[in-house]
């Protein structure tokens, strides 16, 4: 059996609907909210045809955003850039040069 005999229609659209009435009642947004973060989708998509450095620019603050206030959220103390960035594999101080 490959790919193309499999319908995944039914059951992707049921997950699809399931999803939407999840994040419909988790936590829904205030419209202004949602109106600012579908121009900002708007503007991304139409600065990435354009200048898609700029868009990626635009995407790290965004990230830097997301993870600032998700932090806020939950109560976790602030991070500096150097332990944000070490836990990660490859992103730790360079190693020392013989």
């Amino acid at each position: 059996m490959c790919e193309a005999d499999v319908d995944l229609g039914g059951p992707l659209a049921d997950w699809n609907a399931h999803l939407s009435l999840v994040r419909d009642k988790a936590a829904p947004l205030p419209e202004s909210l949602a109106a600012l973060l579908v121009e900002v989708a708007e503007q991304l998509t139409a600065t990435t045809a354009d200048v898609p450095l700029a868009a990626l620019r635009a995407v790290g603050v965004l990230e830097r955003i997301a993870a600032r206030v998700g932090r806020e959220v939950v109560g976790a103390p602030p991070r500096t850039e150097f332990r944000s960035r070490w836990w990660l594999p490859g992103w730790g101080p360079p190693a020392p040069r013989p």
